[in-house]
């Protein structure tokens, strides 16, 4: 694999505030939840999504592969409630 040592991708990730929906277990909800990585002059790539999750729990929210390489962009989550 030959990496360009000027590649230097940038993203903006935003959601709206989340929700406790239950304590046992605690589930929380992600509104609007965005990732835009900016990866060259032109490709921007974006994930989007609304979800629940469980405390601890990794979920796979979405895959990209915008060079169409063997290689792809995947967004995974997980949460922990901090009181």
């Amino acid at each position: 694999l030959k990496v360009d040592p000027t590649f230097d991708p940038t993203y903006h990730l935003s959601v709206s505030r989340p929700t406790i929906i239950s304590t046992t277990p605690y589930t929380i909800r992600f509104d609007s939840l965005n990732l835009a990585l900016n990866l060259r002059e032109h490709t921007t790539v974006t994930i989007n999504s609304s979800f629940n999750i469980r405390e601890g729990q990794k979920v796979v929210i979405g895959k990209t592969n915008p060079t169409g390489a063997d290689s792809a962009i995947v967004l995974v989550v997980s949460a922990k409630v901090v009181e």
